[in-house]
């Protein structure tokens, strides 16, 4: 997964510095930033901030509609309180927005969706946590959001 990673964002270096006669209509390159996304409980929690690194390519609406599509890996979690007790629960996810682009005048407006898959969910089924005679696992976390 690292391996894919790096070689994913030196080849998105690689077109984004070369010449195109295309480059006025697409757009490509690296993305990244802060976040504060949150795993939604059925429990009392709250966001804690995360931060998001990924690579993104747009077709501009010239005229017509255009797109975006972005790869993002992202690190989000929440502070969780059960009982009482609070604890940080963070996961990483692949994030895959899709956006649709209409131009009006100056201004852009962008709608879409994504799709979310958590990584290291899979890797710690392990996860148990007591609380006052009540048991906590990854499965209490929900499996997507949008």
């Amino acid at each position: 997964m690292r391996a894919l990673l790096i070689s994913a964002i030196a080849g998105a270096l690689a077109l984004a510095t070369a010449p195109s006669p295309a480059q006025s209509l697409f757009d490509f390159g690296l993305k990244g930033g802060a976040n504060m996304d949150d795993l939604a409980t059925s429990y009392d929690h709250q966001a804690v901030i995360g931060g998001h690194a990924g690579l993104f390519v747009r077709v501009k609406p010239p005229v017509v509609p255009g797109f975006q599509g972005e790869l993002l890996l992202t690190s989000l979690g929440s502070t969780v309180t059960i009982d009482g007790q609070t604890a940080d629960v963070r996961t990483l996810a692949l994030q895959i927005p899709v956006f649709a682009i209409l131009s009006i005048g100056p201004a852009e407006l962008h709608g879409g969706a994504y799709y979310e898959h958590y990584l290291t969910k899979d890797l710690a089924t392990e996860l148990e946590v007591p609380v006052e005679g009540q048991v906590v696992t990854l499965d209490d976390l929900n499996d997507s959001s949008y």
